[in-house]
């Protein structure tokens, strides 16, 4: 299932561009929480039923959501914003798709429904790797950790609620009621790594975890 609770929890709905997400406003942390989990509390018997993404080919591109719903924002904040959700992405339980082109901020110039546009709006401009190649690492080292720690990659409901704690379960204080964190026993899922965390801000500023 293209899992659109977990997208649109991220960067808000796709039917009103006033709708915000995680990334933009830290609101839907219940719902970001439950995509980490792979939606094993939501829909799905299995991490293996859930296609995790924040854009495709229908509706904006990710960096076009998020231009057009943070007109406030500087293109650093966007980065940062833009980043962020598919770190989120690319860390849960679940299988990860990316839109061709998000890896160096693909734009359809604010095209929310370009089926008929032409190549002028749907071609992939290369450019914008050398331009955005700081982006396109991030997403590439993201994916190089994906593939090398397989408990990014769980297969079983049960799986994940043996090896994911989030701090609350474990009784660990969050700097906020924004902030995301939580443990995965690396050596419960065969990992190399015995423990990750992972520590997610969705705040303007910085915070102690």
């Amino acid at each position: 299932v293209f899992n659109d609770d977990f997208r649109d929890a991220i960067k808000g709905s796709v039917f009103d561009i006033k709708n915000l997400g995680y990334v933009q406003n830290q609101s839907n942390r219940e719902t970001v929480k439950k995509g980490i989990k792979g939606s094993i509390d939501l829909f799905t018997d299995s991490p293996l039923e859930t296609i995790n993404y924040v854009s495709c080919h229908d509706n904006h591109t990710l960096f076009d959501r998020l231009k057009l719903s943070m007109t406030d924002d500087d293109l650093k904040t966007i980065i940062k914003r833009d980043k962020l959700a598919q770190a989120i992405i690319l860390t849960s339980q679940g299988i990860p798709f990316i839109l061709s082109g998000e890896e160096f901020l693909r734009t359809k110039n604010g095209n929310d429904n370009s089926y008929n546009a032409g190549d002028e709006i749907n071609k992939i401009d290369w450019t914008r790797k050398k331009v955005f190649y700081d982006v396109f690492k991030y997403y590439k080292d993201l994916i190089d950790m994906r593939k090398n720690h397989p408990a990014f990659r769980m297969e079983t409901k049960n799986d994940i609620l043996k090896n994911i704690k989030f701090y609350e379960e474990l009784g660990i204080k969050l700097p906020d009621d924004k902030s995301i964190a939580y443990i995965i026993d690396g050596k419960g899922t065969g990992d190399s790594w015995n423990q990750i965390t992972v520590l997610i801000n969705p705040n303007t500023d910085s915070r102690i975890f």
